[in-house]
Parts: structure tokens; C-alpha cells; sequence
């Protein structure tokens, strides 16, 4: 139930990801364009596929994290669409007593 579970969070996110196994029974996920997502990060191939997803899992947070903190975040985005949304909120706002 629980490999279903985790397996289906992750799918919901990237339904793009694929388990694969090795002739000597490792398993590891790949993405869209056939990457190991696990060498990215390092980390080994799993014994089972209940710790491959939850190995997937970890990556993907790990991914989203590090996106949502990086300090050139500002600059990745469209900085210019951005001041436009604010501007448009902050004047709303005011303008709806």
C-alpha cells in the first residue's frame, strides 16, 4: 500500500518518471529523456522498488526546495511580469472599499 501511495504522489507530480530495473536487480528511476535521476544526487540504486520512489520522492523535494530558496530565483523569473501582478494587486486593493 505504501510503495502505491508514494508512487502515485509522484507520478501526480512528474508522470513523466519511469522504474527501471538492472540485470543484478538494482532499481532506479529515470525521467522523460532516460536520465538516472539518482546519479544527479548521487545516491545509490535500491534493493527494492518501495525505496527507488521514495528515493525519487526525496529527489524531486529536494529539487523543488532548492529552486523555491535559490538566491537567483528573482532573476530566473520574469521579474517584469512580476511587478505587474503586484502592481495591479496593490492597486485593486486600494480601490475596492
Amino acid at each position: 500500500m505504501k510503495r502505491k501511495s508514494s508512487k502515485k504522489r509522484l507520478q501526480q507530480k512528474m508522470s513523466k518518471y519511469q522504474l527501471r530495473q538492472r540485470k543484478n536487480g538494482n532499481y532506479y528511476i529515470v525521467d522523460e529523456e532516460g536520465n538516472n535521476i539518482f546519479e544527479e544526487y548521487l545516491l545509490p540504486e535500491t534493493n527494492t522498488e518501495e525505496e527507488a520512489w521514495k528515493q525519487a520522492k526525496l529527489t524531486i523535494q529536494t529539487t523543488q526546495n532548492f529552486n523555491r530558496t535559490h538566491p537567483e530565483r528573482v532573476i530566473m523569473e520574469h521579474a517584469e511580469e512580476k511587478q505587474m501582478r503586484i502592481g495591479k494587486r496593490i492597486q485593486g486593493g486600494f480601490r475596492k472599499k
